[in-house]
C-alpha cells in the first residue's frame, strides 16, 4: 500500500486532536519565549554567566524550543491536509523528531548528573566554554540513537515519528525515557537528602540558600520528565500495537507541558522582573551551585577537626 492512500480520508479523532494540540501549543509557544528573552536579557544586562537557577531552565526552554518547532511543522502539516507528512519527507521529519526527543530527554539526566556529583561526591566538573562539555555528549548520544532506527521512521495516525509497524523506535524511547527518570530520581533524592543534612547539621554556617537552589533546580527537572511520562504511556501503546484516542490526546499535549510548568515555577520562583540589586546578585552567585559544594566540604572538613557531633 502507498502512503498516498492515506489521503483518502482524514484519521478518526483529529477532530478533537487538533484543536486542544493547537491551544496548548500556543501556551507553549508564549512561555518558552518568555522564558527564553527573559532569561537573555538578564545574561545581557549583567554582563556574567548564569548561574544554575537560571541555566538550568534556559537550556530547558531552549531545547523544548527547538523541539516545538518540530512538533509545529508536524502539527500544521496534518491539521492543514487532514493527514500527515508523506513519503520520505515524512521519515526525516520522524528522525529529526526523534533526534529532538533523545536531547531533550538526555538533558534531564545529565543536568541530574552533574547535580548529584558537585552536591553529593563533591565534584565540580568544568563544562568548559558554554558548557560545550556538557552538550557534545548529549548531540553525540541523541545522533547515535538516531541512526540506530533510521529505517523505521514514517507516519503514524496524526504524525510523522515511526511508522506503525515499528517496535525498535518506540523501545528505544522508552527505555531512554526509563534509564534517565529512574537516573533523575535517585541522583535529586541523594541530593536533597544530603543538602537537608547538612542544613540540620550545620544550621546558618550551611545556609537556607544553598537548600533553596537544590530544591528548584531539582523541581525544574522534575517538571521535564513528568513532561515525558504520557509519551512513554504512548511508546508501549505502540510496541504492543494498541491504539487508543486517550493515548494520542495524553501524548500530544504532555509535550507542552515541559515549557509552559517550567516557565510558571520560574515565575514564582524569580517573580515577574529581573532582579540586579547587589544582595540580589549576591545571591545568584552563591545558587552557582559551586558555592553550595564548598559550603558542604569546607563545614564537613572543620567540623570534623573540632570533633563536633
Amino acid at each position: 500500500m502507498s502512503d498516498n492512500s492515506v489521503t483518502d480520508f482524514q484519521p478518526p479523532g483529529l477532530n478533537i486532536i487538533a484543536p486542544l494540540a493547537t491551544i496548548f501549543t500556543i501556551f507553549n509557544a508564549i512561555s518558552l519565549t518568555y522564558l527564553l528573552t527573559r532569561i537573555s536579557i538578564l545574561w545581557w544586562k549583567t554582563k556574567r554567566s548564569l548561574t544554575m537557577v537560571h541555566r538550568v531552565p534556559f537550556y530547558f526552554a531552549f531545547g523544548e524550543f527547538l523541539f516545538f518547532l518540530v512538533n509545529l511543522v508536524n502539527g500544521v502539516y496534518t491539521t492543514v491536509h487532514q493527514f500527515p507528512i508523506q513519503g520520505e519527507a515524512c521519515k526525516i521529519m520522524g528522525g529529526i523528531t526523534f533526534f529532538f526527543f533523545a536531547s531533550n530527554v538526555t538533558l534531564s539526566g545529565a543536568l541530574s548528573l552533574t547535580t548529584y556529583l558537585r552536591i553529593c561526591r563533591e565534584i565540580v566538573i568544568d563544562l568548559g566554554t558554554y558548557d560545550y562539555k556538557l552538550f557534545l555528549p548529549i548531540i553525540l548520544t541523541s545522533l547515535m540513537l538516531t541512526l540506530i532506527g533510521d529505517k523505521n521512521y514514517g507516519q503514524s495516525r496524526f504524525w510523522c515519528f515511526s511508522s506503525p509497524t515499528d517496535t525498535i523506535t518506540a523501545l528505544i524511547s522508552a527505555l531512554l525515557i526509563v534509564i534517565i527518570l529512574l537516573v533523575t530520581l535517585y541522583c535529586h533524592i541523594m541530593t536533597l537528602v544530603e543538602v537537608y543534612n547538612a542544613l540540620n547539621r550545620f544550621g546558618a554556617k550551611f545556609g537556607q540558600v544553598d537548600f533553596i537552589v537544590a530544591r528548584r533546580i531539582t523541581f525544574y527537572i522534575l517538571i521535564v520528565i513528568l513532561e515525558w511520562v504520557p509519551v512513554m504511556i504512548y511508546l508501549v501503546a505502540q510496541i504492543f500495537h494498541y491504539e487508543s484516542l486517550w493515548i494520542y490526546l495524553a501524548a500530544t499535549l504532555s509535550v507542552s507541558f515541559g515549557g509552559i510548568g517550567n516557565t510558571i515555577l520560574y515565575i514564582i520562583y524569580e517573580k515577574w522582573r529581573n532582579r540586579y540589586s547587589p544582595t540580589a546578585s549576591e545571591n545568584a552567585r552563591r545558587s552557582s551551585g559551586i558555592e553550595m559544594t564548598r559550603s558542604v566540604v569546607i563545614t564537613s572538613t572543620s567540623c570534623t577537626n573540632e570533633n563536633c557531633s
